[in-house]
């Protein structure tokens, strides 16, 4: 973008109106939200569908995809107002059509034009997405696909990257289409949407049906219990879909296969899967779906991540008891901590016991404290506040 200074006479005499945009807007694809600035929540759409947004949702400046020479080579760039999407490539080539809506407001702009301005690119890393959240503030390494330099009413034009050609669809004002080849199947890849100098403008994507993913998941859902972190998924469809592998992870970055689940292989019903993790990695567990299909090629699902209590996993053993009670847990910080056992009967029995902060190994002996029967054990930390329960059985 070229943030150049023109007299204000040209603001009013330049100005360009857009010619009437409902012919070519489609209907938005459901349950998506819009384009994301921010690093951690960028949505992950599926290359099948039409998605809607606005610039004016757009906030933080990535200045490193300027510095890259990626956007709009050879010019000077700035990036007011820019959000993205995110996909998984199914296939090395996507069509789609990129239209730009009416109502697109000009700001800061004495040139007169108006419009939003489009790229789609990919980190170079093994799967195509940023090392972390934190590597967005600093100059990545980036590949350009496809750059739009402006899309608006009069302007209409490609600035650079590797876009086999832009042109406007027939019957669709202030849109182009293009195709993009040279993806790799598995890989991730972003879609950043900015409005030209500042210009809030409304938009629309749409894929070609021609990049169609393996599975249609519907969800992937973690939950803590007290037996470990439940896992479950479902489907929609399924095409070709051999088997499923779940990965684990505790820092969201290195990952462990812990689970593979034969799949439908075609199927138009709703599937459910499901697998519980008696051993989590972490209090803070990370989670993802790789999906292989039947001749090796695979993608991955979002990352969904589980938070469990401090004693949630905690082990207990044996149960039931008959003199010593071994307990191994992780506590969230040094302290003393209270062991309560409630029997049936309403009776309760303290134990006060210093944790220190992580792992820790207990012997509580209950041979002539707690009488035979079924008690409730709690854990509280020094503020009163309930750290986890669990149900024990004395002989």
């Amino acid at each position: 973008m070229n943030r150049l200074l023109y007299p204000l006479l040209l603001a009013t005499s330049l100005l360009a109106s857009f010619t009437a945009f409902a012919q070519s807007w489609q209907p938005c694809t459901p349950g998506y939200g819009p384009p994301s600035g921010s690093c951690p929540s960028i949505p992950q759409i599926m290359a099948t569908n039409v998605y809607c947004g606005n610039t004016t949702g757009g906030t933080l400046n990535y200045n490193w995809i300027a510095s890259s020479g990626q956007f709009c080579p050879g010019s000077a760039q700035t990036l007011e107002n820019n959000s993205f999407y995110m996909f998984q490539a199914a296939q090395t080539t996507i069509n789609f059509t990129v239209c730009c809506g009416t109502g697109c407001s000009r700001r800061n702009n004495g040139f007169g034009d108006s419009g939003l301005q489009f790229l789609l690119f990919n980190f170079n890393t093994a799967n195509g997405q940023a090392a972390s959240c934190a590597s967005w503030a600093s100059a990545q390494a980036i590949t350009a696909y496809c750059c739009i330099k402006q899309l608006s009413n009069t302007d209409c034009s490609s600035c650079g990257g590797t876009s086999s050609g832009l042109n406007v669809p027939s019957g669709k004002k202030n849109c182009v289409a293009t195709s993009v080849s040279g993806l790799t199947v598995g890989k991730y890849y972003y879609i950043m949407f900015d409005g030209f100098q500042g210009d809030n403008c409304p938009f629309q994507i749409q894929f070609d049906k021609n990049s169609v993913l393996p599975i249609d998941l519907l969800s992937l859902n973690g939950l803590s219990k007290n037996t470990g972190n439940e896992v479950t998924w479902a489907t929609a469809t399924e095409t070709n879909n051999s088997h499923f592998e779940l990965e684990s992870s505790a820092n969201g970055e290195d990952w462990t296969n812990i689970n593979t689940q034969k799949g439908a292989g075609n199927s138009t019903a709703t599937l459910n899967y499901s697998f519980l993790d008696v051993n989590p990695p972490a209090l803070l567990s990370y989670y993802r779906l790789k999906q292989v299909d039947f001749n090796g090629a695979y993608t991955y699902s979002k990352i969904v991540a589980v938070q469990a209590s401090a004693f949630a996993h905690a082990l207990i053993a044996p149960n039931p008891v008959a003199d010593v009670l071994q307990v191994e847990l992780n506590a969230p910080a040094d302290g003393l901590y209270t062991f309560t056992f409630t029997s049936m009967a309403g009776l309760s029995l303290d134990k006060k016991i210093e944790l220190k902060k992580g792992s820790n190994r207990l012997a509580i002996d209950v041979t002539t404290d707690l009488r035979s029967g079924v008690y409730f054990l709690k854990i509280t930390d020094e503020g009163g506040n309930t750290l986890g329960t669990n149900k024990l059985l004395k002989y």
